[in-house]
C-alpha cells in the first residue's frame, strides 16, 4: 500500500483476522504511536485502528490479514 502525503485509512477493525503491517519507507501513526522506516506493528482482531501517514512524502507499507488458527 502507497499513502501520499496526508494519506489516511479511516478507522476500521477486522472481525477475524490479525493485521501485519510494515512500513517499508515513510513515517505513518498507527495506534496512536509513530512509525518509521522498517517498523512493524501486530494489530489483533477487533481491534479498532486506522493508518495516517505523517511524513512528508509518500510511505509505503507492506500488509497482510492472518486468521488465528
Amino acid at each position: 500500500m502507497r499513502l501520499g502525503p496526508g494519506g489516511a485509512v479511516s478507522p476500521h477493525a477486522h472481525r477475524v483476522a490479525h493485521h501485519h503491517l510494515w512500513v517499508v519507507d515513510g513515517s505513518v501513526e498507527v495506534l496512536g504511536e509513530v512509525l518509521g522506516e522498517r517498523s512493524y506493528v501486530h494489530i489483533p482482531d477487533r481491534i479498532r485502528h486506522g493508518i495516517v501517514n505523517r511524513g512528508a512524502g509518500s510511505a509505503t507499507l507492506l500488509y497482510l490479514y492472518l486468521q488465528p488458527q
